[in-house]
C-alpha cells in the first residue's frame, strides 16, 4: 500500500476512535443509559417525525428486524413512543417522548463540542477544504454502498 494511503488510513481510524471515545465519555459523564447506536436511531427519529420502522431501518442500512427489537427497547425505556399509522392502519411511525428529545439535544451539543474541538486550530479555509474534501468521500462512500448491495 502506496505510504499515503496508509497515513490515511490511520489518520481515519485514529479520528474515529477519538470521537467513538468522547461520546462515551460524555454518555458516561450525563449518565445516559444509552448506546451510541441506539443515539444515532434516535437521531433519525428526530429528524423525520412520524417514520417508519421501515424507512429507519433503511436509512440505518440495518434490517428491519434488528429495529424493531432496538425500538421496543427504546419505547420501554421511555424514549420513543409508537403511533398507529393513520393512513396505513397496518403500520406505526416512531415519535421521540420529552426524554428521548433531551438525549438527542444533547447529543446535537455533543458534536457542536466535538467540531470546536477538531477546528480550534484551523483557519476558515482549512476548515473549508476539510469540509469539501469529507462531502466527496461521503458521496464517494454512498456510491460505493449503493454498488455493493447491488451486489447481494
Amino acid at each position: 500500500m502506496k505510504q499515503y494511503y496508509e497515513d490515511l488510513n490511520s489518520a481515519t481510524v485514529e479520528v474515529y476512535e477519538y470521537i467513538g471515545e468522547l461520546e462515551r465519555i460524555t454518555s458516561e459523564k450525563y449518565k445516559l443509559n444509552i448506546s451510541i447506536g441506539e443515539i444515532h436511531l434516535m437521531d433519525r427519529i428526530y429528524r423525520e417525525r412520524g417514520i417508519s420502522i421501515k424507512r429507519l431501518a433503511s436509512q440505518l442500512n440495518l434490517t428491519t428486524a434488528t429495529v424493531t427489537v432496538r425500538v421496543q427497547r427504546m419505547v420501554a425505556r421511555g424514549y420513543i413512543v409508537k403511533s398507529r399509522n393513520l393512513k396505513d392502519l397496518r403500520g406505526v411511525t416512531l415519535d421521540l417522548t420529552r426524554e428521548g428529545v433531551k438525549v438527542i439535544k444533547a447529543h446535537h451539543f455533543f458534536h457542536v463540542r466535538i467540531l470546536r474541538a477538531m477546528t480550534q486550530d484551523l483557519s476558515e479555509e482549512e476548515i473549508t477544504t476539510i469540509t469539501k474534501s469529507l462531502e466527496k468521500v461521503s458521496s464517494s462512500l454512498k456510491e460505493y454502498i449503493r454498488k455493493e448491495k447491488e451486489k447481494l
